[in-house]
């Protein structure tokens, strides 16, 4: 019996804020754990940070390793997961919550553990108010998460809901900072431990680095939750100071309120005008980037379309258009230089049998391979062509000032081409019933020269005369160099 074994391998590839998200849920999932060691092993060093300051209740640890592992399922993409442990984090904060607002004992508090660190504890075992909230918050926040089918708009409610989580959190911790007792305790209740602010710090900011990597192709909702968080700083922190000077009758707390919100406004404010300036200068970006790749293939296009017009298809050789271009050019040149030029006309010996008995497919190869071996025949300055059909003509720039040194200049290089062409030729069948068939062949070719300077002769007429010596080497038995001599 086979058995198939499935891959358990983990890919720890992410994307940073999801990255972000995950370490902060490793350290909440870290935090819960040690407090309930600290709880079971009797470790108050685990359990509160200073003996004088308040211990974290046993059911918050609870709270923070159940938030911390939703936070790890949800960076995981692991929906059902999330849902059962974001109710189980929201059940938590709920029914403290309900015990706190009816004032009733649901034996909640004790449930897990004999709690034995009481200081500035209402009941032993129960959880600050605040505290109770910001886990309410939090299991909200990931049943929202869990709901895949909502889409990526969820997203935006689970970032605002956290980042309430994280200014309650801040304010907490603030009040240790400055010792505001009111900042982290709400009246005569439990108080919020300083361990557990920072813990709703972390928790709170890990989830709302995961709704903002999540949203990101949605609008993005980063600005409103910033503002969120500096509004419920300023809200909270005036509450507590209010609560602490009741006596008084000042009013800095209300303009602290007041240039609270108009900073959290602000702050939204900036950063989502921020975002609108790196959004259009993406956008400009990607428009450059886009129009520099039309331009490139426009004008890749062109230069195919010029090839096309100016070049033989099948050899890639300049066509007659082209050609004829290049003549012009040699022409004014020889009358600035007082050089000499050649015009070879060519006629491969024989070409037709080859067709009749091989197909075209053989003679396009052969003509190929021709136009290859002229090429190499040739400096970089002359100038190789295919007239049509098996025909070529080769133009020779900037020879010599004297007509006789020209004149075996272009026979030096006549002969060099006579004697690359009549080398042997195996051509390989590639598209046919035949493929792979090699078929061996030899080829001649006669070729007529007509010298051309500073006379005033037409390009048509250089042509006609290096066709009409091409013509007699063809009628002298083939094979043979001829120079064009006018008729007297």
């Amino acid at each position: 019996m086979n058995f198939s074994v499935p891959d358990l391998r983990v890919s720890f590839t992410f994307p940073p804020l999801r990255a972000l998200a995950v370490v902060a849920g490793l350290a909440t999932v870290a935090l819960g754990m040690l407090v309930m060691v600290g709880w079971h092993l009797r470790l108050p060093a685990l359990i509160q940070i200073h003996p004088d300051l308040v211990p974290m209740q046993y059911n918050t640890a609870m709270g923070f390793l159940l938030s911390g592992i939703g936070l790890l399922l949800a960076s995981g993409n692991y929906w059902r997961g999330t849902l059962v442990f974001g109710s189980a984090v929201g059940l938590i904060g709920g029914l403290t919550l309900a015990q706190l607002i009816l004032g009733v004992d649901l034996g909640l508090d004790q449930m897990f553990m004999q709690h034995y660190i009481t200081v500035a504890t209402s009941q032993p075992g129960r959880m600050a108010p605040n505290t109770a909230l910001c886990f309410a918050l939090a299991g909200v926040a990931l049943l929202i998460a869990g709901l895949e089918r909502c889409g990526r708009r969820r997203w935006q409610a689970v970032s605002l809901l956290c980042a309430l989580m994280v200014g309650l959190g801040f304010v907490a911790l603030i009040g240790y900072l400055l010792d505001i007792p009111t900042a982290y305790g709400w009246g005569n209740l439990t108080r919020m431990a300083v361990h557990t602010a920072l813990g709703f710090m972390v928790l709170g900011g890990g989830l709302m680095a995961l709704s903002w990597q999540s949203e990101m192709a949605e609008r993005d909702w980063r600005p409103w939750g910033i503002g969120v968080i500096t509004a419920t700083i300023t809200i909270t922190l005036w509450q507590a100071l209010h609560a602490a000077n009741a006596r008084s009758t000042g009013l800095a707390e209300e303009l602290m309120l007041v240039f609270g919100l108009i900073m959290a406004f602000a702050l939204a404010h900036s950063v989502a005008d921020s975002q609108k300036l790196r959004r259009a200068a993406d956008a400009t970006r990607s428009a450059l980037a886009l129009l520099s790749q039309e331009i490139a293939e426009r004008k890749k296009a062109e230069e195919q379309v010029r090839k096309m017009a100016f070049h033989d298809a099948l050899t890639q050789l300049p066509n007659r258009r082209l050609l004829n271009e290049r003549l012009s050019q040699a022409l004014v040149a020889s009358k600035r230089s007082a050089c000499f030029g050649a015009v070879m006309f060519l006629d491969l010996d024989n070409f037709k049998p080859l067709n009749d008995t091989h197909g075209h497919g053989i003679g396009d190869l052969l003509l190929i391979e021709v136009a290859t071996r002229l090429t190499g025949c040739v400096r970089e300055i002359d100038t190789v062509a295919r007239f049509g059909g098996d025909e070529f003509v080769v133009l020779l720039n900037e020879l010599e000032m004297d007509c006789a040194e020209s004149t075996a200049q272009a026979g030096l290089v006549a002969s060099k081409i006579c004697a690359a062409l009549s080398e042997p030729y195996h051509l390989t069948v590639c598209d046919t019933v035949e493929a792979g068939t090699t078929v061996a062949h030899r080829c001649t070719a006669s070729i007529g020269i007509a010298l051309f300077t500073q006379q005033e002769v037409s390009q048509d007429e250089i042509l006609k005369r290096a066709d009409a010596a091409m013509y007699q080497a063809k009628a002298s038995g083939r094979n043979q160099v001829l120079f064009y001599e006018p008729s007297h």
